[in-house]
């Protein structure tokens, strides 16, 4: 028996085992995911199990055939298993019932196959030998490899391609050990890849989860943040950025610089009753669009239903004079206008201009 196999695979398994236990603990993993990769850890395990004492016993010949057989018996149903429980262990659980009608198939067929020694049997000298059936095995497992490849190239984009080169790499760790295996039964490498693939799998599944953890908080604070209606600044925006002006207040107050503008919608429930709220939206939006193009520079902030607020700093706040001559333009031109109050802003405008101070 080779003692470096012996001992690496002993590692695996134990390490198998260890994050069966473990892997509830200080994770992103939501119910579902934990329990499958406790199952697959614990399948793993059996297998490399299975494939080490088949090892042991054929080297050291042991006539016990019918233990033999069975342990074998063992690795060779649980082998084309694992890509379905790798599968779903990353969170990939719909249209698996092909697969796993063919993972069932595969095992009931070993199983009746086994007294004929078609697949596989134990010869006189307690050996392991291929039967004339193997390609049974290699089918199920050429099916299991290539469905387990799909769903590595999946969890590689899911991840917004961050993560596709390091799924390449575990596939192709995965797949030298198992070809290794299959071309030549001497070389156990079989089980050790599996044991490095599901740890792998495991870091990585969690690190595309968080991707998309943050990904979502992100979104929600953007959404949180801005208006859904006129695309500008929310609410919640406004109150953080003026804990952000009254804490360099505190520092020096003498480099701050700012000013405000509070504008309040005329009409807007008189319209809303009279034509509807779509008129309503599109007359918010409007005065919405128009305090943008004044103040370019500056942030808008939707405070309520029909109350807007500017904060006036930079460049804008360089041209205050410039921007309250450009709100008496914009006045006359509203004024001048002879659509309905839907569209007609000028009301608005007034309260704009007089409302701005310094």
């Amino acid at each position: 028996m080779d003692c470096f196999y012996a001992i690496i695979i002993l590692v695996c398994i134990l390490s198998m085992i260890t994050l069966a236990v473990d892997v509830g603990r200080n994770t992103v993993l939501d119910v579902s995911n934990i329990r499958w990769f406790r199952l697959t850890f614990i399948l793993v395990a059996t297998g490399a199990l299975c494939e080490f004492l088949g090892a042991t016993l054929s080297n050291i010949h042991y006539k016990g055939i019918f233990l033999h057989t069975l342990i074998t018996l063992g690795e060779f149903c649980i082998t084309p298993m694992l890509a379905v429980f790798l599968a779903k262990s990353c969170g990939v659980r719909r249209k698996l019932k092909l697969f796993d009608i063919i993972c069932i198939a595969h095992a009931v067929i070993e199983i009746v196959l086994i007294s004929f020694g078609s697949v596989f049997y134990i010869d006189s000298e307690g050996v392991y030998q291929r039967g004339p059936a193997y390609w049974i095995y290699l089918v199920a497992c050429a099916i299991a490899f290539i469905y387990i490849l799909i769903v590595f190239i999946q969890l590689g984009y899911s991840g917004k391609g961050s993560r596709l080169l390091t799924i390449s790499l575990i596939a192709v760790i995965f797949l030298i050990g198992q070809i290794a295996t299959i071309v030549d039964g001497s070389l156990t490498t079989g089980y050790i890849s599996v044991c490095v693939t599901a740890i792998l799998l495991y870091v990585c599944t969690q690190e595309v989860i968080r991707i998309r953890m943050m990904d979502t908080l992100s979104e929600e604070k953007d959404l949180a943040y801005h208006d859904s209606l006129t695309g500008v600044a929310s609410r919640a925006s406004y109150d953080q950025k003026v804990k952000e002006i009254d804490e360099l207040i505190k520092k020096d107050s003498t480099s701050v610089h700012f000013a405000v503008c509070l504008c309040d919608l005329n009409n807007l429930k008189k319209i809303n009753d009279t034509y509807g709220h779509e008129k309503g939206d599109a007359y918010i939006k409007e005065c919405s669009n128009a305090i943008g193009k004044i103040f370019t520079k500056s942030i808008v902030y939707r405070f309520g239903g029909d109350e807007f607020v500017i904060i006036i700093q930079g460049e804008d706040f360089d041209r205050f004079y410039e921007l309250k001559s450009r709100m008496q333009d914009f006045i006359l031109r509203e004024i001048g206008k002879t659509t309905d109050d839907v569209l007609k802003v000028k009301s608005f405008a007034s309260s704009l201009i007089n409302n701005l101070r310094t």
